[in-house]
């Protein structure tokens, strides 16, 4: 039913879209039962909470001193960033080594950071506590974010929660595609961020998890003809990752719901038949892809695709 409505196939859903176990919904709630409040504070027109902005171009917008950080607004961004993707806690010579800066200087940096988050409403604590003892006695002491929200955490929050409830959870994956506003990671400062491609690769990761979002949310959407909602959020999906060509077919099968046959084929024709590399040579489609304009019957529309693999 899902391959005959949506640009999928049968290994896609059974890969991103499994059926729910029964216990794992009541474990997922238990483990995150601030989720529902903490989406409530991020999508407020009322500023109230520290927030940072990765599923797009990166920014932040805080409630503490903006004049802190406002002769190095970009540096001060990255700093935040690279706090919220290590939960964990990081020691003043992981942020030196990161971002090629003085240990000592650490410290004023942190210091600053700290005056621009502010103190967090709910507690009256600051966002960035200072340095807290490590794990163990000679472990070095740890800098952690406390009540920082961030888009990429919720968006992973509301995808697990979303996949412990099965059908049922679908609105929690439309809520994780809300937070997604272009590529992720883009408009970094130049010539940094070198600690992003050294590390875990959230860029990448989140790419892939939007597009896998996205094309569970279009392939339900499709299948229960609710063509607005597949056509929307196969546009967020192919926003985030444009070359990716699960995003593309999913935007031509839901322009093609749609009843906008015309564009679904300059879509196919652009985006997918007649892609070019660097040097402008064709590219062969992938064995998926081939498979879904076979089972489509799409190879009238342009150039009859080559196959690879």
């Amino acid at each position: 039913m899902y391959a005959d409505a949506a640009a999928t196939t049968t290994e896609d859903v059974e890969v991103l879209a499994p059926r729910a176990a029964p216990e794992a919904r009541p474990a997922v709630d238990a483990a995150d039962p601030t989720l529902d409040e903490d989406l409530a504070r991020w999508e407020s027109p009322t500023l109230s909470a520290a927030k940072l902005t990765l599923l797009g171009p990166v920014g932040a917008r805080t409630t503490g001193d903006t004049k802190a950080t406002a002769h190095r607004r970009p540096f001060y961004v990255e700093l935040l960033a690279y706090l919220a993707l290590h939960p964990r806690g990081v020691s003043g010579h992981d942020v030196a080594d990161a971002f090629g800066i003085r240990p000592e200087r650490v410290r004023v940096d942190m210091s600053q950071l700290r005056r621009w988050l502010g103190n967090d409403p709910r507690t009256g604590k600051p966002y960035l506590p200072k340095a807290q003892p490590g794990p163990d006695p000679d472990s070095p002491a740890l800098y952690r974010l406390d009540g920082v929200l961030c888009d990429l955490d919720l968006f992973r929050r509301l995808r697990a929660r979303g996949q412990s409830r099965g059908v049922s959870g679908i609105e929690d994956l439309i809520a994780a595609l809300r937070l997604v506003i272009g590529e992720p990671f883009t408009e970094l400062r130049e010539g940094h961020w070198n600690w992003l491609l050294d590390g875990d690769r959230w860029d990448h990761i989140m790419t892939s998890a939007i597009v896998d979002v996205g094309h569970v949310v279009t392939t339900h959407a499709l299948t229960a003809g609710d063509h607005d909602l597949a056509l929307w959020a196969a546009q967020v999906a192919y926003a985030a990752a444009p070359y990716d060509e699960v995003a593309q077919l999913d935007i031509v099968q839901a322009e093609k719901a749609a009843g906008d046959d015309a564009k679904a084929a300059r879509e196919l024709n652009d985006k997918v038949f007649n892609r070019r590399d660097d040097e402008l040579a064709p590219i062969d489609l992938p064995q998926r892809t081939a498979q879904i304009v076979d089972q489509k019957d799409w190879a009238g529309h342009g150039r009859r695709p080559r196959r690879t693999g």
